[in-house]
């Protein structure tokens, strides 16, 4: 994104209280631990590293979904 990362987005998101229950799944090619731990203490839902498969990013869909929903 022209002139914002993902985690300044999320920051973004978790500061508004309207924006707070909404779920975000990081998709990223970074795989450094640092990056995910710094996603997951802002609030990221989940993360998933690029390149990844159709398959990946559809369980990753039905697991957020679960989670979101209290299973």
């Amino acid at each position: 994104m022209p002139g914002i990362n993902g985690l300044e987005v999320l920051t973004w998101l978790r500061s508004h209280s309207e924006c707070k229950a909404i779920p975000v799944v990081i998709l990223t090619l970074s795989e450094r631990e640092q990056d995910i731990m710094d996603a997951y203490r802002l609030g990221a839902t989940a993360y998933l590293i690029k390149p990844f498969t159709i398959d990946d990013l559809e369980k990753m869909i039905k697991s957020v979904f679960r989670f979101c929903a209290g299973y």
